[in-house]
């Protein structure tokens, strides 16, 4: 049977915080793909924790 990841709560509250739409599957943590510009730029500018941008 396959381990649950959590995603953690400081992610979660960054994605809210700047509209960023994701889902949670069975603990995994997907990004609205037509969001991916989006995500990027906040990469760049160090606004998403690096379990995001990795």
């Amino acid at each position: 049977m396959a381990q649950m990841v959590s995603v953690p709560k400081s992610v979660i509250e960054a994605l809210n915080r700047h509209g960023i739409r994701y889902f949670i599957i069975d603990g995994e943590l997907y990004l609205d793909g037509r969001q991916t510009a989006k995500v990027l730029r906040l990469c760049d500018e160090g606004k998403l924790p690096k379990y995001i941008c990795g």
